[in-house]
């Protein structure tokens, strides 16, 4: 019997985003704790937002029916969509409007 692993994705600035809402509402050593404890999700990828997906990014924050879609999720979609990653940790309808599986 073969065990299957689900790979942990998560782009650049996703990781960041909680590093500066840690570091801005508590203090530093919040924020440096959470950038330390990525160390221990084994198998962590983090796809980034090339120079050439970036055009489509932007596009995807402008569209009207993305209400107010944050230029982070928007630069996290692209790479999704362009590895085949179709389910997402995540608690607002942004990601499920493009089609995206939530979990969580």
């Amino acid at each position: 019997m073969t065990k299957h692993r689900a790979q942990v994705h998560a782009s650049g600035p996703v990781i960041l985003e909680p590093f500066t809402f840690g570091d801005r509402k508590a203090n530093r050593s919040v924020a440096i704790f959470w950038k330390d404890a990525l160390k221990g999700v084994m198998g962590l990828r983090v796809p980034t937002c090339t120079d050439r997906e970036l055009p489509e990014a932007w596009k995807r924050v402008g569209r009207k029916n993305l209400h107010k879609l944050s230029a982070v999720d928007g630069s996290s979609f692209v790479p999704m969509h362009l590895r085949g990653i179709r389910s997402a940790f995540a608690f607002d309808h942004h990601f499920a409007s493009p089609g995206f599986r939530l979990v969580g």
